[in-house]
């Protein structure tokens, strides 16, 4: 008797002691959050991320998407299938099976490019009380392999889908996969097909807008590479199923702190599509050293691409340059129907560090 009753006791310090070290880690995750986040423009301060550090992603949440993603398999079609509702103007895509695309190797500072950056958007999206609620949801399905070849070659396809196969690779240095890269992919890039097709199709009214919360993101990846974190370029499929939907033209406003060199690559002899990047250049220092403002386009397509580059200031120091570009002649000459302008959102992280509120995001856009 003596003997279980010590070894109860035993368990229990045991179960305290794993608590107590599990808590402190927790709280060592969220002052290490803190500190980025401080970094930051601040606005997400408030939006819950703190509960959700880069620990967070465990084989609990994982399985939990799985179970959701399962039950959620034979209703996805339905979403884009349907006119948006008359009340809400604005479509919201999203699919949380691409948080389990994240880092397998766990190392002194989170990746740039995790789970977080959805769960970020999603939190500071539900304390505005903007989605879900006053947003139309449209789930996402995955892109076929028809719709990536119109973009991108045999070799970029394969690398991506072999990715299934192993626990843990990389593309480059930044770019890693594990075994759920290439289904989170496939999402990316389908949400963003779907998303374009809703507005050219006449599925969303005039004056309707679309968002795609999605990761892994797309504009470094070019026609044959995966770089950059990027392994489809998603905005590149967008413009292409808009075009199959019936778009005759296109203008893709690329405003990030990276130029995206994958993007200028696919259409740099593309009449039909207007590309016009705003990053951080540096005179080619700056990742990915591409983007100078004498690269125009080429081979037919000289005028249809469009660089502003900028040194080590951040994008708000350059809104005017935001201005002057959406009032571009090029732009106007182009004449895109039915709004069609793909924002991507400004990248906030500590390897670019580029900080611009939304508020500030949307004084930027031109009332015309």
């Amino acid at each position: 008797m003596l003997a279980g009753k010590k070894e109860e006791r035993s368990s229990k310090r045991s179960l305290l002691i794993e608590k107590e070290r599990k808590l402190k880690q927790g709280q060592a995750v969220s002052k290490l959050c803190a500190k980025y986040l401080h970094q930051m423009c601040g606005e997400h301060k408030d939006s819950g991320i703190l509960r959700h550090g880069f620990l967070a992603s465990s084989s609990e949440e994982a399985d939990s998407i799985q179970n959701a993603s399962l039950k959620q398999n034979g209703k996805s079609e339905a979403s884009c299938s349907k006119t948006l509702s008359p009340h809400k103007s604005t479509a919201v895509g999203f699919d949380d099976r691409m948080l389990l695309h994240s880092e397998v190797e766990r190392k002194s500072l989170p990746h740039p490019e995790r789970p977080d950056r959805l769960r970020a958007i999603a939190a500071s999206l539900a304390t505005a009380g903007i989605y879900p609620g006053r947003c139309q949801p449209i789930s996402a399905r995955e892109i076929t392999r028809e719709e990536l070849q119109m973009i991108h070659s045999h070799e970029n396809i394969e690398s991506v889908e072999l990715t299934s196969q192993h626990v843990a690779s990389y593309f480059t240095p930044d770019t890693y996969a594990n075994k759920d890269l290439a289904l989170a992919a496939r999402l990316a890039a389908g949400l963003c097909a779907d998303l374009a097709s809703t507005i050219y199709s006449g599925r969303a009214k005039n004056g309707s807008w679309v968002m795609g919360q999605v990761r892994p993101p797309g504009h470094h990846a070019g026609v044959r590479q995966a770089m950059g974190f990027c392994l489809h370029n998603n905005a590149a499929i967008a413009a292409s199923a808009a075009q199959a939907a019936g778009a005759k033209k296109v203008l893709i406003v690329d405003w990030d702190v990276h130029h995206g060199n994958g993007t200028q690559e696919i259409f740099e002899q593309n009449k039909t599509v207007l590309y016009i990047s705003l990053h951080r250049h540096e005179g080619g220092k700056f990742y990915p050293g591409t983007g100078a403002a004498h690269e125009v386009g080429s081979m037919g397509g000289e005028g249809y691409c469009v660089n502003v580059p900028w040194s080590r200031g951040g994008v708000w120091d350059h809104s005017h340059r935001i201005r002057q570009s959406s009032h571009d002649p090029r732009s106007k000459r182009l004449d895109p129907k039915r709004g069609t302008i793909a924002y991507r959102s400004p990248t906030e992280t500590p390897s670019g560090t580029s900080c611009l509120r939304s508020h500030q995001f949307f004084k930027s856009i031109p009332e015309t």
